[in-house]
């Protein structure tokens, strides 16, 4: 999907279809920005959190000392 879209990008550039060329851009760029985030999240071990995880949980309400918690955050990785 990705490598269509730089492909998309390209021909657009190429035609002269930069209005279109620049919204190919914008969603690859998001794309590449999930596929990297859920990479790194996929990668998570929420039975050791660092500070930085801990801090995160703590401000979206998530309490990783609970071990439903750590459980289904190990079921969704799987």
């Amino acid at each position: 999907m990705i490598d269509k879209a730089e492909e998309s990008y390209r021909l657009f550039k190429k035609t002269g279809r930069g209005k279109e060329a620049k919204l190919v851009k914008q969603k690859l760029e998001e794309a590449l920005f999930a596929k990297e985030h859920l990479y790194h999240v996929m990668n998570l071990d929420f039975s050791k959190p660092t500070q930085k995880l801990r801090d995160m949980a703590i401000k979206n309400h998530i309490d990783l000392r609970d071990d439903t918690v750590i459980e289904e955050f190990k079921r969704i990785q799987e």
